[in-house]
């Protein structure tokens, strides 16, 4: 057990100290993954915001249809049927 708490704590130590000599790596690195979290952020906004437009611009689409002079009431109703509207 102690042999084990000994290890974590090289490894711990070992880690820090890399850390600080490579400071150029390791602020690249953060800006990496920065820079990849805010581009998905983005793409994420983008397409729930696309989807959500989509969907209010299909709960508000209207078709109109204009008839001839010549259909009669019935055959207008027979087509409005026919079009389920």
């Amino acid at each position: 057990m102690d042999m084990k708490i000994k290890r974590i704590k090289y490894y711990f130590i070992e880690s820090i100290k890399n850390l600080a000599r490579n400071r150029v790596m390791v602020v690249a690195s953060i800006g990496t993954v920065a820079a990849s979290l805010f581009i998905l952020g983005i793409f994420l906004i983008l397409a729930l915001n696309v989807n959500n437009a989509a969907e209010s611009i299909g709960k508000t689409l209207e078709i109109k249809v204009y008839l001839k002079d010549e259909v009669t009431t019935l055959k207008g109703w027979k087509l409005k049927e026919i079009l389920k509207i």
